[in-house]
């Protein structure tokens, strides 16, 4: 006979691998195709500290108040070479870093932007379950086109998980990609991209052209023409 005490710790098990499953949460509006099955959210990635430098009198090691690293991480990376969270978060992930054992690319992270249904335009970009749970900075792209600015804090901007996005920009466009880096004591890379047209191109492994092409493109957090490389310092 099984005993009400193994019961209880398998179904605490159970309860807490299905937490797990759904840890950090995905876009649902417009929704996703994932690369397989059992994603919850998981980063495809993450990204050294000592890709960028802390400014005068920051740290991006606060703990537990990571909101502290959210603002630092803001400040540093907009006094950086980079003209985006797209451009950073391309040009220095560590793709084996990640967690999750499904197919994934650098591009697209576990989402499938070409396979599925073309998915509405929603009135706000919408997360699963409401907000997130890590601070940290994100962004919202329709193909090459900023749709959402850099945000430095988009746990605390956006608590209820509900995104105002430029909604016209992305009008016959065919992918909307949202960029997220949780700003814990490692840093983790989020790529959800979402099929919102046809004609759209497969999500790419080629690191060297992603970063190429994101330097080209516009600044999401400052008036840099598209074109623009920001000098190094």
């Amino acid at each position: 006979m099984v005993s009400t005490v193994a019961v209880l710790a398998f179904a605490g098990v159970v309860s807490l691998a299905a937490s797990n499953v759904e840890a950090h949460g995905t876009l649902t509006k417009p929704a996703l195709t994932l690369t397989g099955s059992g994603y919850g959210g998981n980063f495809q990635a993450s990204i050294p500290m000592t890709s960028l430098t802390p400014q005068s009198g920051d740290t991006f090691t606060n703990y537990p108040d990571y909101s502290k690293n959210a603002a630092a991480f803001a400040r540093a990376l907009e006094a950086s070479q980079y003209k985006s969270l797209k451009e950073f978060m391309y040009s220095t992930q560590d793709m084996s870093k990640g967690r999750f054992n499904m197919p994934k690319t650098a591009e697209c992270g576990f989402t499938d932007p070409i396979s599925g249904a073309v998915q509405p335009l929603p009135a706000q970009v919408e997360w699963y379950g409401g907000g997130m749970i890590h601070d940290g900075p994100c962004e919202i792209w329709c193909d090459d086109e900023v749709v959402m600015p850099f945000t430095p804090n988009c746990r605390s901007t956006y608590p209820d998980g509900k995104f105002s996005y430029d909604k016209s920009k992305c009008e016959s466009k065919s992918r909307l990609t949202m960029y997220w880096l949780g700003t814990l004591l490692e840093w983790q890379v989020y790529i959800d991209c979402a099929k919102i047209g046809n004609g759209g191109s497969a999500a790419s492994n080629n690191t060297a052209a992603i970063v190429a092409a994101a330097k080209k493109g516009p600044s999401s957090f400052a008036s840099v023409p598209a074109g623009t490389v920001r000098a190094a310092v």
